[in-house]
């Protein structure tokens, strides 16, 4: 669905001669700051390992003009093609994202929690007993 705005102008008195409308076309999407972290990071990627735009795009089996507006943002990547191209670069999917946006592993992450509450309660149980009053005393 493409989406359209209509500007009017109100021209000056002296030379009226009516309204004047303009449309403007819009684009159909508009790129966050995570698409454009993406797009980044993918050229980025791309010319580190001296892959050319057309190689790529024909291992990806896109038109190279994809690749390129791709790169810029210019177009939403699907998650098959960004998995493609992760894989064509050598790197994991979340390679491509911020890092804000990668989870840990739970069972990593539950096992740490676990640890730090055991080493607290090692902590607290050695200040009781070494600040704990004498039995004979």
């Amino acid at each position: 669905m493409q989406c359209y705005l209509l500007v009017a102008f109100e021209l000056p008195t002296a030379s009226r001669q009516g309204d004047f409308f303009m449309e403007v076309k819009l684009p159909n999407w508009i790129p966050d700051n995570v698409d454009l972290f993406v797009a980044r990071k993918i050229r980025q990627l791309r010319k580190e390992q001296k892959i050319s735009v057309s190689k790529m795009a024909r291992y990806l089996n896109i038109p190279p003009q994809k690749l390129k507006q791709s790169e810029q943002a210019l177009c939403p990547l699907s998650a098959g093609l960004l998995s493609q191209i992760a894989y064509a670069l050598g790197c994991d999917l979340q390679d491509l994202f911020p890092p804000r946006f990668i989870r840990s592993d739970p069972i990593k992450e539950m096992s740490r929690k676990i640890s730090d509450f055991r080493s607290f309660s090692e902590e607290l149980i050695r200040a009781y007993l070494i600040g704990a009053p004498d039995d004979n005393g």
